[in-house]
């Protein structure tokens, strides 16, 4: 079990996205949470939807949901964190080789620049990054 333990950054809202595919390919799955700097959930969202997809277009539309679920709603400044390492490189250095992802990494950067993100981190499935630690 995972446990919130606080922020060192006050007024900061975080970010976290999953996804995932279903063993027979059929279906996508995303789950999104969005909590303040003491831990306190201020909005949260999972969808399963019918779609074959590479992991990598999956875990980024999960971003790009989150980001487009959050956009209106005042949450700011905010840092995104997710468990798909590669997907991250590309949204931080620009560096998707990937065709079907182009647009939705496209996509996250115009939000995340109109949202004034903080960052976009990495965080191993099994933890999360300043603001949780394990039980």
């Amino acid at each position: 079990m995972i446990r919130w333990c606080g922020s060192l950054l006050n007024n900061v809202c975080y970010l976290n996205t999953d996804a995932a595919i279903d063993k027979h390919g059929k279906y996508v799955g995303f789950g999104m949470v969005s909590r303040d700097s003491v831990g306190f959930v201020m909005t949260s969202r999972s969808q399963k939807v019918t779609a074959t997809s590479y992991p990598q277009v999956t875990e980024a539309v999960a971003i790009q949901q989150r980001l487009l679920l959050d956009r209106g709603s005042g949450l700011r400044p905010m840092m995104v964190e997710s468990d798909a390492h590669v997907v991250v490189g590309w949204i931080n250095d620009g560096s998707q080789t990937c065709s079907d992802v182009e647009m939705i990494i496209a996509d996250i950067y115009e939000l995340l620049r109109a949202m004034n993100r903080i960052s976009v981190s990495y965080v191993p499935q099994k933890s999360q990054s300043n603001g949780s630690c394990l039980s």
